[in-house]
C-alpha cells in the first residue's frame, strides 16, 4: 500500500481513497490504528446501538387491481400480484371472450 502511494499516486488515490477518506474522518494514520480505536470504543460500550430508522415508511399505490404497483418514499417501485380463485378467472377469461365476439361481430 505505501509502496503504491510513492510510485503511482494516482492509482493509490483510485484503490484506496475511500480509506484514506474513511482514516481521516477517524483522526489515524494507519489502517491498524483505525482497528484499534473501534475495538477500544467497542469495549468501552458494548451494547449494540440501533439506527434511527423511518419511522413511518410511506407506500403509495400507482395502479390497482390484479398487478398491484406501489412505490416507497424513496421512489422505488416493485409489482405486487395477487393469487386469485377460480371464479374470479373464470369471470375474467369470459369477460376476454366478450370483448373478442363483440369485435369479431362489429
Amino acid at each position: 500500500m505505501n509502496e503504491m502511494k510513492k510510485e503511482d499516486p494516482e492509482k493509490f488515490k483510485r484503490h484506496f481513497g475511500k480509506w484514506t477518506k474513511c482514516l481521516d474522518a477517524a483522526k489515524v494514520k494507519t489502517c491498524e490504528d483505525l482497528y484499534k480505536k473501534v475495538h477500544t470504543a467497542i469495549r468501552a460500550s458494548p451494547d449494540r446501538k440501533k439506527r434511527a430508522g423511518n419511522s413511518k415508511p410511506t407506500r403509495k399505490v400507482i395502479t390497482k387491481g390484479f398487478a398491484l404497483v406501489q412505490q416507497n418514499s424513496k421512489g422505488n417501485k416493485w409489482l405486487r400480484h395477487f393469487r386469485i380463485n377460480l371464479a374470479e378467472r373464470t369471470r375474467k377469461i369470459e369477460a376476454r371472450f366478450a370483448a373478442a365476439r363483440d369485435q369479431i361481430n362489429s
